[in-house]
C-alpha cells in the first residue's frame, strides 16, 4: 500500500495548560482529523481495488500516557 498516514501527537505541555477535559477533547479532535485524512488522501483505494469489502479506518492520537482511538467501518459494494 502506498504512503503511511502522518502521525499527529499532542504536545505534553498542552496537557498542563488545558487540563484533563481539554486534553481529551484535543485528542478526540486529532482522531477525527486522522479519519478525515484517510478519506482525503485515498488510503483505502488500493484496498478497494484489491476487492476488499469491509474496511476499518482507525485514527489514534496520544499525549504521554493518554490515548484516544476512533474508527469507522466502511462496507464496499461491488
Amino acid at each position: 500500500m502506498e504512503g503511511i498516514p502522518e502521525r499527529k501527537d499532542i504536545k505534553r505541555a498542552d496537557e498542563k495548560n488545558t487540563g484533563e477535559e481539554m486534553l481529551q477533547k484535543a485528542l478526540q479532535a486529532a482522531v477525527a482529523e486522522e479519519l478525515i485524512q484517510i478519506d482525503e488522501k485515498h488510503y483505502i483505494d488500493e484496498l478497494k481495488y484489491a476487492g476488499i469489502k469491509d474496511i476499518i479506518k482507525i485514527g489514534i492520537a496520544f499525549c504521554g500516557k493518554e490515548v484516544a482511538i476512533g474508527y469507522e467501518i466502511t462496507h464496499v459494494s461491488y
